[in-house]
């Protein structure tokens, strides 16, 4: 079959995708050999995911999303305690293909890679096709895989909001395509990865009805009743709807599970005066780090995207992590910019559509080409930029052959195990897992890897816990190699 010059930019495209799940496949599972994932958060999803799977596999219905309490109680917990992310449930019969957490961090970068075709669907849906000899269709899925808060968010450990990379794209084209079997589907599916992303569905479903005025060429204090058609009422019903999920997942079912208040609430304040309270985000909204943190996300793209009004459903993230009292939500190497990374790309399409006969545009692809190549050599983990990290493509870390070992000794999943963090993600595989604290008490084995204990963040807390198990007479130390230590406990 003969390659004509419309299927160039199908095959440059497929060809990106899959150089790109190559390379962050390896990469990812790399990190996971060389033991840079750990218990949060990996860990943590894995173990949700597996008890989920046993839940399937057994008919124990008190499995489902299950999983140790993280934070230190020692109980058995329901996920929706800490993120209401309950996708992570349906993703549970991919475990009777392959019951490891590597399934999960190649399905992330699986459903990451294929926003691409989506926003190549949505390009020439647009009919961009017509720009530039059809240098957006292809030009435009090739930025977004060389976007480097994507290529972060894809790479560090698994989370299920994650996965709105590729479902948030997907429902924008079914969207625009009127397909609204397939939208009602990625809709949900999305809805389902956390707990706040129904505010950003609202603000769209507000976007598109304001969009839906101005395509009626009618002042909106001209408008009559009659004009108000079913579509408007469903997207206004769509938008009330996401909203009020979103506020009845953090108000009250998330907290009917923890018996208290959303845990993420502290990281916005408590302060009663709350003029105080409003000084602080205006600050922090006018902040150095502010400009750092938009420059990162809208640079890559020259800032082309805020001139569109589909810039502001990523509104919702975009202040949520700001606002935060948390460091990490500020920086793009976690998952925080998952929701925000396709509007950013949509957005750019809007612009493009919107202005095809503008003078300007035609400068854009080799101005967005240059701030993306920017950008990634800067800040992404491709080879030849300042941080790559090739070296994960190296040898495993020389624990894990003791890991490999023990984790077929602890097989059974009721066997109840106790680990420093970074061993986690091998040793989840069971209902009872205890991060390395005050509950090893709780454990039949607890397999330490000696580093995290005296030379990471935490060693003021851990090294007396150690010390205190090296001194139990109910735990007895059955194994030592180098850094890896491996006590159980006698039996009762």
């Amino acid at each position: 079959m003969l390659v004509t010059r419309s299927h160039r930019p199908q095959i440059i495209v497929w060809g990106a995708i899959v150089i790109f799940i190559v390379y962050f496949s390896f990469l990812s599972l790399g990190r996971m050999r060389q033991l840079w994932t750990s218990y949060f958060d990996l860990g943590i999803m894995h173990q949700t995911v597996y008890n989920s799977y046993m839940s399937l596999r057994e008919a124990d219905a008190s499995r489902m999303l299950e999983l140790t309490d993280p934070h230190g109680s020692g109980r058995q917990i329901k996920r929706m305690a800490i993120h209401n992310d309950v996708i992570l449930g349906l993703l549970a019969p991919l475990y009777f293909i392959y019951e490891g957490p590597e399934t999960l961090l190649i399905l992330q970068i699986l459903v990451s890679a294929s926003g691409a075709y989506a926003l190549y669907k949505i390009a020439r849906k647009k009919q961009l096709d017509t720009m530039g000899k059809g240098t957006w269709v292809w030009l435009i899925p090739l930025l977004y895989l060389l976007y480097p808060p994507l290529e972060r968010a894809t790479l560090y450990e698994f989370h299920a909001v994650t996965l709105c990379l590729g479902l948030v794209p997907w429902m924008y084209y079914a969207w625009i395509c009127k397909r609204y079997r397939w939208f009602g589907l990625f809709l949900i599916l999305t809805m389902l990865t956390k707990e706040h992303v129904g505010l950003t569905i609202g603000v769209w479903m507000l976007v598109e009805l304001y969009r839906s005025v101005g395509r009626s060429h009618v002042p909106l204090s001209r408008w009559t009743r009659h004009r108000w058609n079913i579509g408007k009422w469903l997207i206004i019903l769509m938008g009330l709807s996401a909203v009020a999920y979103s506020l009845w997942s953090v108000f009250i079912l998330m907290p009917s599970y923890r018996s208290d208040s959303h845990f993420a609430l502290s990281y916005f304040g408590k302060d009663p005066v709350y003029g105080h309270i409003l000084f602080q985000y205006l600050t922090k909204l006018f902040s150095t780090e502010t400009v750092k943190y938009s420059s990162f996300v809208f640079g890559p793209l020259t800032f082309a995207s805020l001139l569109s009004p589909l810039a502001l459903i990523a509104l919702p993230d975009i202040l949520i992590n700001l606002l935060s009292s948390s460091p990490q939500m500020q920086s793009f190497y976690f998952h925080y910019t998952a929701l925000i990374t396709p509007w950013v790309f949509i957005a750019l399409i809007d612009v493009l559509d919107r202005h095809k006969n503008a003078q300007w545009i035609r400068f854009l692809p080799i101005v967005c080409l240059i701030g993306t190549l920017l950008f990634c050599y800067i800040d992404s983990p491709l080879p030849l930029s300042l941080k790559n990290e090739t070296a994960l493509l190296g040898s495993s870390a020389s624990e894990l052959a003791d890991i490999t070992l023990f984790r077929q000794i602890v097989s059974r999943d009721d066997i109840a195990v106790s680990a420093t963090g970074q061993l986690a993600p091998y040793l989840t595989s069971r209902r009872y897992y205890y991060d390395f604290g005050p509950h090893y008490v709780r454990a039949t084995y607890a397999i330490l890897r000696l580093r995290e204990i005296y030379e990471y963040a935490e060693k003021e807390k851990l090294i007396p816990i150690y010390e205190k198990l090296r001194n139990d007479k109910n735990y007895s130390r059955i194994y030592k190699n180098g850094d890896v230590e491996v006590y159980q406990r006698a039996k009762m």
